[in-house]
Parts: structure tokens; C-alpha cells; sequence
């Protein structure tokens, strides 16, 4: 297919809608014997030639074409309308227009578009382009007056974009209907939406009467419109966010510069998954088959002995005589063979060398851990600093909570 004029667009491919009407000349020499009898039934209709491949796109002669009408209700009068309309996932060509006109006579009427919306350029004829200023004539009030295919260049929209249309004539002579809100969608197909727009007297720089509605058809085809010509290089840097989901599989290789920022810290609680534990092990997590609780099942081995050496007493003594908690925090200094185990760090005198009340430590809960911290401490004659007391470290074992030590 091809638009107007020799140099003008090819579409392909496209199948001829026509007929031919011939005649057979006469053989130079008459067959040597006729057939001796006729055949029974003649032939129908030769089938046309089929075509090698469907085209991509639906033929388009006339009355084939893609129709898109508002109302025809009109309630007011002018010399012409602004608006837009978006399209939707296809390309489109508009190839004929219908406006409403009271005039059963000849009109003068001018089609005038730009990409985008028509506001903010409703006085600013130049930001506007003309496709057809022509004379045709008037159907009559709230009838379609058709302006045909090849009166105008046809109007290439691509898919997913917006529109305006000034569509306008030499007089008030153009008939609308009035809307409820300008920019609001008023009808739509499946292919593109039309929005309530404005009514305009002429010049363009004259009054804009607002909201208005449009009273008209636009018949189109669906197209393709290749893409515009790609960018010279790439973008200089990658997405500024992450895509939401990893890889399916990791990159073979880890790169080579750590990243500038830390991961974020382990969550408070492993996974819910339990693995399995020799029959002397235990934690600190009272919600645990391994807590507190049922620390009394703990059987001892050579690996967990260590266990028979940390407890005093299942019952806990803190409130009798300032005793400490059944688990004896400072007669150890082997090196921690397990995540729960407790990490000393040895000081310069006992835990219990309280020689006053202020010497007593403070015991904190933390998120992941337990610990009792003694405050630094100035000698009796406050001109230098007490040796480094002791401390230990309990670590979290999967608590939901807050593990309590000291009653």
C-alpha cells in the first residue's frame, strides 16, 4: 500500500481490493474436433489467488475502516473545539474526520494538531500543526459532516501517547455539547480514549469556553510505527533500584572490590529449623527443648562437660544471701567450643570483689547477647584508675525474647 503521492509511505504487504474485467481473444486456428459431449456440470467461480502470508494488519478500503463517534447531542455553538485523546497498545492513523455542524451549506473548516496536550497552548497558534484547511459540505444539526480520506495527510499516533486536536472554522458554525470537567475521559474503545476538552471563538487568541465536548468521528487504521532512532551509546549508569527479585542463579564469580556499604546485621531469630544436637547440649533460650527448662536432661559427655562445671544449682539463689545465678560465670577460662557458650573476659579481680556497693556490676539484656558490666572506678585517692574489672558475654541462642540471667 502507499499514501498519497508517489513518495509517500509503503505499507507491506497489502492486498489490491478491485476488478478486472476482460475478455478471451479467439485461438488463431479453430480446434481440430470439438469434445464430444459437454461436461455435465460447468465450473464455479474461479478462487482468487491466495495470498502467501495473512497480512499483519486488516485491509482498510472504504467502510473497513476503524470507527471511533462521540454523541452528536449538542447544546451550544461555536467557531471550533480543543482536546485530546490518548491511544492505547496500538498505533494508529487517522484517515477521515466528522464534525457537527448545523449548516447544510458549504463550511470552512481548518484541522490543526501537536503531540501532547492541547492546554497551556490554547492561544499559541504556533505550537500547533495544520493537516487540512478545506470547504465541505454541511450535513445538518447533530449529523456527522464527514471531511473524507485524502483531503488531509493522514495523522500517525503512536501507542500510548497523547494527542490535541484544534479543530476549528471561520465562524460559529461548529456544534458541541457541554461537559462536566475539563480533562476528564469521556468515551473510549479499545484503542484510544477522547477527553472533554474546550470550545473556541476565532482568532485562537480569542475566549476559551470551558469544559466542552467534542461532537465528531474519527475513522483509523491500526498500524505499526517502527521505533525512532535509537540512542548513539548506552546510559552512562545502570538503574538507580534493584530489580525485587534475585537471579535464579548466583554469578559465577564475586566481584572484585568489596561493596562501600555493610549488609544489613542477621535477623534476631535463625531459621525455624532445628538441627539435631548430641544429648549434652543446651542454650540459654527459655522458649527452647534445650532452655533452661529442661536443662535437668543434660547428660554429660567429653566434648560437654563443661556444662557439669557452669551449673551450681537448678534453682535459682539470687535472692538468697546476693548469691549469683545457677550458672557460674567466672570459674572458666577455656576457649568457647560453641556459638552458646559463655565468652569470659578476664579482669584484674573476681566478679565478686564487691569492696563497696559501687563496685557491683549492671546487668543489661541485649538484643543478641547478656552481659554484667562493672563501671570504671577512680582509686581511694582519686589520682588514678582501678585495675580493669572482669566480664562475660552470654551470645543469643534463637530467643524470641528477652533471656532473663538474674532474678
Amino acid at each position: 500500500g502507499r499514501r498519497f503521492g508517489f513518495d509517500g509511505a509503503i505499507y507491506s504487504p497489502r492486498i489490491w481490493s478491485g476488478s478486472l474485467y476482460y475478455s478471451l481473444a479467439p485461438t488463431p486456428e479453430p480446434t481440430s474436433n470439438p469434445t464430444p459431449v459437454p461436461t455435465p456440470n460447468p465450473t464455479g467461480e474461479p478462487t482468487p489467488l491466495p495470498t502467501l502470508a495473512p497480512t499483519a494488519n486488516p485491509t482498510t478500503v472504504d467502510g473497513m475502516l476503524n470507527k471511533f463517534q462521540t454523541s452528536f447531542d449538542s447544546s451550544t455553538t461555536s467557531a471550533g473545539n480543543m482536546f485530546d485523546i490518548t491511544t492505547k497498545d496500538n498505533d494508529i492513523e487517522i484517515r477521515e474526520i466528522g464534525i457537527n455542524t448545523y449548516k447544510r451549506s458549504d463550511v470552512n473548516i481548518q484541522i490543526w494538531t501537536k503531540e501532547g496536550s492541547y492546554q497551556s497552548y490554547d492561544k499559541d497558534l504556533a505550537a500547533w500543526t495544520k493537516v487540512a484547511d478545506l470547504t465541505v459540505k454541511g450535513q445538518g444539526l447533530d449529523e456527522p459532516t464527514m471531511i473524507q480520506a485524502g483531503s488531509f495527510e493522514p495523522i500517525a499516533i503512536r501507542r500510548n501517547s497523547r494527542q490535541a486536536f484544534y479543530i476549528t472554522s471561520d465562524g460559529p458554525n461548529i456544534r458541541y455539547s457541554n461537559g462536566s470537567s475539563e480533562g476528564k475521559e469521556f468515551g473510549s474503545n479499545s484503542d484510544l480514549v477522547l477527553y472533554e476538552g474546550v470550545g473556541k471563538r476565532v482568532p485562537i487568541t480569542a475566549a476559551t469556553m470551558s469544559p466542552r465536548v467534542w461532537n465528531g468521528v474519527f475513522k483509523y487504521e491500526i498500524i505499526f510505527m517502527p521505533t525512532q532512532v535509537p540512542t548513539p551509546v548506552p546510559t552512562p549508569a545502570p538503574t538507580k533500584t534493584p530489580t525485587t527479585t534475585p537471579s535464579l542463579r548466583p554469578t559465577n564469580r564475586p566481584t572484585n572490590s568489596p561493596t562501600n556499604r555493610l549488609t544489613n546485621p542477621p535477623t534476631d531469630h535463625p531459621s525455624n529449623r532445628e538441627f539435631k544436637q548430641p544429648s549434652a547440649y543446651f542454650n540459654y533460650d527459655p522458649s527452647s527443648k534445650y532452655g533452661p527448662d529442661n536443662w535437668g536432661e543434660v547428660k554429660s559427655d567429653r566434648f560437654w562437660n563443661r556444662y557439669e562445671r557452669l551449673i551450681t544449682s537448678l534453682d535459682n539463689k539470687c535472692e538468697s544471701g546476693n548469691r549469683q545465678s545457677p550458672r557460674n560465670l567466672c570459674r572458666t577460662s577455656d576457649e568457647c567450643l560453641e556459638f552458646h557458650q559463655p565468652r569470659p573476659r578476664k579482669g584484674m579481680y573476681d566478679l565478686d570483689n564487691h569492696r563497696t556497693t559501687k563496685a557491683r556490676p549492671d546487668a543489661y539484656i541485649f538484643p543478641n547477647k547478656l552481659r554484667l558490666s562493672y563501671k570504671e572506678r577512680t582509686g581511694r585517692d582519686y589520682d588514678k584508675k582501678w585495675p580493669e574489672p572482669p566480664g562475660v558475654d552470654f551470645a543469643r541462642n534463637g530467643s524470641t525474647g528477652p533471656v532473663r540471667l538474674l532474678k
